[in-house]
């Protein structure tokens, strides 16, 4: 039996076996002449991947998420409305990383050529890689929810 596009795409319709005839292969009733098909109609086009090293489309937030990997670790940078913003955010940990030598496996690459030089390198050379995250994730506008733990019930 051939799938059609809409079965292969997950709405579940088959077309008939390509002869017409019925399934059991002799003759009979007819039984199998209509072809039900899904017109796929896309939507808004969202790219999950971005033009940017170090963003990326989150489907739940529906923002874009910064974020880079440092000693083996991952660190969210944040979640941004717009992929530039998200962007800026891995170019400004990559500049914390250059002001403070920390090796990387296949180097530093930034998305948007260095502008502001050395008085960047010298604003992170005091900061520290938390207070650097705490900047940028307040920067992207958007809280990330915390687990409360005063609560008084026992489940």
């Amino acid at each position: 039996m051939t799938k059609t596009r809409a079965a292969r795409s997950g709405a579940g319709v088959a077309a008939p076996p390509a002869g017409g005839g019925s399934a059991g292969g002799g003759g009979g009733g007819g039984g199998g002449g209509i072809i039900i098909g899904i017109t796929l109609t896309p939507a808004a086009p969202v790219t999950l991947t971005s033009k940017f090293r170090g963003v990326s489309f989150d489907k739940k937030d529906r923002r874009w998420r910064a974020q880079f990997t440092n000693k083996s670790k991952s660190t969210c940078l944040g979640s941004f409305d717009t992929e530039e913003g998200a962007a800026r955010a891995y170019d400004r940990a990559m500049m914390w990383c250059k002001a403070h030598e920390v090796e990387r496996h296949g180097g530093i690459v930034l998305n948007f050529p260095e502008e502001e030089g050395d008085e960047v390198d010298a604003e992170l050379k005091d900061m520290s890689l938390a207070d650097l995250v705490k900047k940028l994730r307040r920067r992207g506008g958007r809280k990330h929810k915390h687990v409360n733990s005063t609560s008084t019930s026992k489940y």
